[in-house]
């Protein structure tokens, strides 16, 4: 979790959020080397401070998923996977 923090701070400067897990993953070709594990996290980020220097060099928020994203195949599932559990939270 402290890693997660840390990595939503360098990548966004938010210094004021809420984080918590949302799902595993793994993606990959099965009986290779090929694949990538990890966990997904879902932040609601009351406020950016300063961007400390890393690799990111610029910040956007929206209001809808945008065009361009680096992983298309992936994120859309992702924020439909999020909003389906929380609307079966009754969270939304």
């Amino acid at each position: 979790m402290e890693a997660a923090k840390r990595e939503l701070y360098e990548e966004s400067g938010a210094i004021d959020f809420e984080i918590e897990p949302l799902c595993d993953y793994w993606a990959g070709v099965e009986g290779t080397d090929d694949w990538a594990n990890g966990m997904v996290f879902h932040a609601i980020i009351r406020k950016l401070g300063q961007m400390p220097p890393s690799e990111m060099a610029e910040t956007r928020q929206f209001r809808i998923l945008p065009q361009n994203l680096t992983y298309p195949e992936i994120t859309p599932e992702l924020f439909q996977y999020l909003f389906d559990r929380r609307k079966s939270c009754g969270c939304t």
